[in-house]
C-alpha cells in the first residue's frame, strides 16, 4: 500500500449523532459549503484554536508571574517608605515588618 501525501484526500466514514450533523448542515448552509467543507473547516480551526488557547495560557502565566514579582517589589518599597516615614516623625511604634528579614522596625 502507497503512503499517503499531506495534499491527499482521506475518505472516512464517520458516525456522530444527528442533532450534530444538522447543526453542521445549517452551518454549512449560511456559510455556503458542503457538509463535508464545514466538517473539515471547523476540525481544521479546532486546532488552531488549540494552539491559541495554549498560547494564551503560557502568556497569562508569564503576567502573572511578572505581577508577583512587581507587587512583591512595591510592598518593599512600600514598607521602606512607611518606616522611613515612622522614623522620621519619631513614631518607631508604626514601623512594618519586612518579610524578608522579618524585623519589626
Amino acid at each position: 500500500m502507497a503512503k499517503r501525501k499531506p495534499t491527499d484526500m482521506a475518505q472516512m466514514n464517520l458516525r456522530l449523532p444527528e442533532k450534530l450533523r444538522k447543526k453542521i448542515e445549517v452551518e454549512a448552509k449560511k456559510n455556503d459549503h458542503s457538509l463535508n467543507r464545514e466538517m473539515v473547516q471547523r476540525l481544521e480551526r479546532s486546532f488552531i484554536d488549540q494552539g491559541i488557547q495554549a498560547l494564551i495560557r503560557e502568556m497569562a502565566l508569564t503576567v502573572a508571574i511578572e505581577v508577583t514579582k512587581n507587587v512583591s517589589d512595591l510592598n518593599a518599597n512600600l514598607h521602606d517608605h512607611i518606616n522611613a516615614l515612622a522614623e522620621a516623625i519619631g513614631r518607631p511604634d508604626l514601623t512594618v515588618n519586612s518579610k524578608e528579614d522579618g524585623s519589626n522596625g
